[in-house]
C-alpha cells in the first residue's frame, strides 16, 4: 500500500454587525503578511493533511485525510520532530476515503502527559473494529507510546459512535473544556433537516465526558430529560462545523460553520443554543442577505459572520481553520484574538477580542488552503492541505515587510528540449523596490540569482521537475518559496475519454448518470509502469474547493455514478477527472478534464393561496426561483390545511410542470403525498402545491394560515 501512496500524484488538490458587502478578494501575488511578521516551513510532505495536535514535548501530531477507494482507504497520523516527519506513521486507520470522508480531526486528552490519550474522529473503513458493512462516523480514544513513537491500534476505545455518515459535511471540530468535557461538532451530511432533529447526532455540538468504556453524559446537558432527544446534544442547528477552538480559560468555545450560498459564520457555543441551520444562515434566513428578517425567538445568531461575493460563485468562501491566540510575543492588536482561515479565499482574518468588539480584520492573503491551525507562544502554526505543508507565522518586531513572490510560466508540459519562460513580474514588496530573484529548476542545474523578474530556462531531458522562486529584498526579507511543476515528456500523452452511458450525446451530467471514464493512448501501456500505468482521482468541485471522491484508483477505465443528493441545494458543482500516467521510469504525467452539470430553473408556487412551502426543510416563498441540477432530488413538504376566503383548503397534490410553454416537454406529473421527494426534470419547471376545498371556515375555530 505504501508503494501505491508513493505513486499517487495528488492534485488537491459577524454578532459583530460588521457585515462585509462582499468578501474581500484575496490579493494577487504571494503570501501577504503584516509588517513585522515572518514565516518558515516547519515540515512538508504530507498527503491531504487535515488536523494537528501539539504534544507537550514539542512534537506535533498531524492527521492525514486518507487515500484509497471508498471503504478501502487508509489514513495515517504522522509525528513531526525537529522539523522532520518520522518515517514510520504513528497510527494507521481503516477509513472510508470517499468524498469528504476519512480522518476528520484529532485532539489530546487534558491529562495527556500522564495517560497518553488522544482522540480521533473518523469515518470507518472495512477493516475498522466493529465494521458491520456500513460506514459509521465515530470518535475513538487511542494511547500514545512515546517509547515506541506510535499508538497501537489495539488500544482503540470507541467513545462515541452512531453519528450518521454521508458523502460530505461531517463537521470535525473537537475540543475539551476546562472541566474535561469533550465537545464534538458533527455535520448534517448534506441532509439539512437532520440539524433540527434532536433524535439524531448530526448537525449538532455534542458534549460528553470520556470514560473507561465509552462516555458519560454530563447531567447538565440541555436535552438529558427531553423525550426522544439524544442526551449527548449540547447545541444544534449546524451545517458543517469543521473546526473548533477555545479561549485561554477554556470556558468559551467557538466553532466555525462552513456556510452554504450566502454566509460564513463563527458561533460561540452555549448550552442549548440553536444556531438555526437550515432555517437560517449567518444572521439571516437561508439564502438571504442584509437587510433580512430579525432573529426569531429561540435561535442564536453567530458572533462573526461575513457574506459570500455576489458576482461569482467560484469566489465563494469556506471557514476551515480556527484558533484563539494570546501569545505574549504578539502585538497588542492580536492579543485575545480569534483567528479564522477561509479555504477558498486562501486568507487569514482575526477578531481582536474573542467576542469581536473591534470587528473583522484581515491578517494575511494567499496564506494557503488551511484545514487547521493552532496558536502557541512562538506564533501561529498553519496546516495547508494544498501544499502538504505545516508552516509557522511569527512576529519578529522588525519593521520590514517581506516580499511576496509570484511565479508564472508560458508552458508547463511538453517534449524535450522544453524551453520555459518564467515570469516573476507580479512579485512585489510594500516597502522596497530593489529585489533579488532566487531561482531553482529541480533538474540538476545550478541555482540562479537575478535582479530582473524574467528568465528563460531549457529542460534538456524528460522528467517531472519542480521549479521554485524566492524573492529577497535588500534588507534580507525573504518571501515564501513558490513552486511550479514542469513536466517534460517526449512520448505519447494520454487522453481522458468521458462518456455518459445513459445518453452518450449529452456533454453535461445529470444526477444518477453513469459516467464511463477511460485512459486513451495509441500505444496502450507500452513503456509504462507495469503495476500502476494509469491512476485516477475524481473530485467534486464545489464553489472554489474540492471534495475528493475517488483517490489512488489504479485502472485504465472506471464507472462513476453521479449522486442524486443536491449537496445542500447547491448547484454550483462540477466533476474533475484527473488521470496520472506513470512511465516505466517512474515519471508521473497528469492530465485532467472537467464535466459540468446540466442546470434548470425551478419556480415555486401554490394555489389558490400563495403560501410558503418547505424545500429540504427550508421555507420557500411562492414565486421564488432557484437553480437545480437535473436528476438530483429535493424533499418537499407543505401546510396540511389553510384558510382561504372563508373556506378551509386541504393539501391535494404537488403539480410538477416541466417546460412551461414548451409543447415538446414531458407531461406534468402529480404527487399526492404532502411530504414527498421529487427528481429534477431536464426542463425549467413550475412546482405548485395545489390545495382544494375541504369545508366552510366558520365551522372551525383553529388558527389556520391565511392571507
Amino acid at each position: 500500500m505504501h508503494r501505491l501512496y508513493r505513486l499517487l500524484l495528488i492534485t488537491v488538490p459577524a454578532l459583530i454587525w460588521l457585515l462585509l458587502p462582499s468578501t474581500v478578494a484575496a490579493q494577487e501575488g504571494g503570501l501577504q503578511l503584516p509588517s513585522g511578521f515572518a514565516f518558515e516551513t516547519v515540515a512538508s510532505g504530507f498527503r491531504l493533511p487535515m488536523s494537528m495536535a501539539f504534544l507537550p514535548s514539542g512534537e506535533i501530531m498531524v492527521a492525514e485525510k486518507g487515500l484509497g477507494s471508498d471503504v478501502d482507504g487508509l489514513a495515517e497520523i504522522r509525528l513531526i520532530r525537529n522539523g522532520k516527519i518520522l518515517e514510520k506513521p504513528l497510527l494507521t486507520l481503516s477509513v472510508n476515503a470517499y468524498w469528504d470522508s476519512g480522518l476528520q480531526s484529532i485532539v489530546l486528552d487534558p491529562d495527556f502527559v500522564d495517560n497518553g490519550y488522544f482522540y480521533v474522529m473518523y469515518n470507518t473503513g472495512n477493516m475498522a473494529p466493529g465494521w458491520d458493512g456500513e460506514t459509521d462516523t465515530r470518535v475513538s480514544r487511542f494511547t500514545y507510546d512515546a517509547g515506541q513513537e506510535s499508538a497501537d491500534p489495539a488500544t482503540e476505545m470507541i467513545v462515541l459512535e452512531g453519528i450518521g455518515w454521508g458523502r460530505w459535511h461531517h463537521g470535525g471540530g473537537m475540543r475539551f473544556d476546562a472541566e474535561g468535557n469533550l465537545y464534538v461538532a458533527t455535520g448534517d451530511t448534506s441532509t439539512s433537516v437532520l440539524s433540527q432533529d434532536l433524535s439524531v447526532l448530526n448537525g449538532k455540538i455534542l458534549r460528553v465526558r470520556p470514560s473507561a468504556n465509552g462516555h458519560i453524559v454530563p447531567a447538565d446537558n440541555p436535552f438529558v430529560d427531553v423525550e426522544d432527544a439524544r442526551p449527548e446534544i449540547f447545541a444544534l442547528g449546524m451545517r458543517n462545523p469543521f473546526r473548533m477552538t477555545h479561549d485561554k480559560s477554556g470556558d468559551r468555545l467557538y466553532v466555525g460553520d462552513v456556510g452554504d450560498i450566502v454566509w460564513e459564520e463563527v458561533n460561540r457555543i452555549e448550552r442549548g443554543a440553536n444556531f438555526g441551520w437550515p432555517l437560517r444562515e449567518g444572521p439571516c434566513p437561508k439564502g438571504k442577505r442584509r437587510p433580512c428578517d430579525p432573529l426569531p425567538e429561540g435561535l442564536t445568531d453567530p458572533v462573526v459572520a461575513y457574506t459570500h461575493p455576489l458576482e461569482n460563485w467560484k469566489d465563494s468562501n469556506s471557514i476551515t481553520a480556527l484558533a484563539y491566540c494570546d501569545g505574549p510575543d504578539l502585538p497588542p492588536i492580536y492579543q485575545d484574538g480569534l483567528f479564522f482561515a477561509d479555504y477558498n479565499e486562501r486568507s487569514l482574518s482575526f477578531v481582536s477580542g474573542a467576542r469581536g468588539e473591534n470587528g473583522i480584520q484581515r491578517f494575511s492573503d494567499n496564506i494557503g488552503k488551511l484545514t487547521d491551525m493552532g496558536c502557541r507562544d512562538d506564533g501561529l502554526y498553519l496546516l495547508d492541505m494544498e501544499t502538504g505543508k505545516l508552516f509557522q507565522v511569527y512576529h519578529t518586531g522588525a519593521p520590514n515587510q517581506i516580499p511576496a513572490a509570484v511565479l508564472e510560466t508560458d508552458v508547463s508540459v511538453g517534449p524535450a528540449p522544453l524551453t520555459v519562460q518564467f515570469d516573476a513580474g507580479g512579485s512585489r514588496d510594500a516597502d522596497d523596490t530593489v529585489l533579488r530573484y532566487h531561482w531553482e529548476f529541480g533538474d540538476g542545474t545550478d541555482p540562479t540569482v537575478t535582479t530582473t523578474p524574467l528568465l528563460a530556462h531549457t529542460f534538456a531531458r524528460d522528467g517531472t521537475y519542480t521549479a521554485s522562486l524566492q524573492v529577497v529584498d535588500f534588507r534580507g526579507g525573504a518571501s515564501e518559496t513558490v513552486e511550479k511543476d514542469i513536466t517534460v515528456y517526449s512520448g505519447e500523452m494520454p487522453r481522458i475519454e468521458l462518456s455518459i452511458l445513459d445518453d452518450p450525446a449529452r456533454t453535461h451530467f445529470y444526477g444518477a448518470d453513469r459516467i464511463d471514464y477511460r485512459a486513451v493512448r495509441t500505444g496502450g501501456t507500452d513503456g509504462l509502469d507495469e503495476e500502476a500505468p494509469f491512476q485516477w482521482q475524481v473530485d467534486l468541485q464545489h464553489n472554489q474547493h474540492d471534495h475528493p471522491i475517488v483517490t489512488n484508483q489504479i485502472t485504465d477505465s472506471g464507472l462513476f455514478t453521479v449522486p442524486v443528493d443536491n449537496h445542500g441545494t447547491d448547484s454550483n458543482i462540477a466533476l474533475r477527472f484527473t488521470l496520472t500516467m506513470l512511465t516505466a521510469d517512474g515519471q508521473p504525467v497528469a492530465v485532467s478534464r472537467v464535466i459540468e452539470p446540466a442546470h434548470v430553473s425551478i419556480r415555486v408556487d401554490s394555489y389558490p393561496l400563495a403560501t410558503p412551502i418547505l424545500i429540504d426543510g427550508v421555507s420557500t416563498d411562492p414565486g421564488a426561483r432557484f437553480t437545480a441540477v437535473v436528476g438530483t432530488e429535493y424533499r418537499l413538504d407543505a401546510t396540511d390545511e389553510l384558510l382561504y376566503e372563508q373556506t378551509i383548503q386541504r393539501f391535494a397534490y404537488w403539480h410538477l410542470a416541466p417546460g412551461i410553454g414548451d409543447q415538446s416537454a414531458a407531461p406534468p406529473r402529480i404527487f399526492y403525498d404532502r411530504a414527498t421527494t421529487i427528481t429534477v426534470p431536464p426542463e425549467d419547471t413550475l412546482l405548485i402545491a395545489q390545495y382544494a376545498y375541504a369545508r366552510p371556515a366558520e365551522k372551525v375555530l383553529l388558527p389556520f394560515y391565511q392571507r
